[in-house]
């Protein structure tokens, strides 16, 4: 009998001990879910929220940047930059003129095709 009440003491204690471990867990679960409680946070306080958002973007904004400013002193158009003015205006009237062209040129291979592949079939 000794050994059974034992075993059932076991059991108890088991039991027991399974279903504390259990409940902190389930703590544990509740104290590391971060996004859930600020989800209920912000559904609960939007206005706080909103406004803290609102002062963080002012104090962002008026931190200075590292880098320092640029100067450009006196840019004047030179020959270079005419020149490549003119070369992308040409470019451009170029690609606009093939663009208008390639149902021609389309055209044309497909009867020179038509007329090469008929000439085989003949030979």
């Amino acid at each position: 009998m000794a050994i059974t009440t034992d075993k059932q003491s076991l059991k108890v204690q088991l039991d027991s001990s399974r279903h504390r471990l259990e409940q902190m867990v389930q703590a544990l679960r509740q104290d590391a879910a971060v996004g859930t409680r600020i989800k209920t946070s912000v559904a609960r306080h939007p206005g706080s929220w909103f406004g803290a958002a609102a002062v963080a973007g002012l104090l962002c904004s008026l931190i200075p940047s590292a880098r320092p400013k640029t100067v450009v002193k006196g840019v004047t158009p030179n020959d270079r930059t005419e020149s490549a003015g003119i070369a992308a205006l040409s470019l451009t009237a170029v690609k606009i003129a093939l663009n208008f062209a390639k149902p021609m040129f389309t055209k044309w291979a497909e009867a020179k095709f038509k007329r090469q592949m008929g000439s085989r079939r003949t030979a």
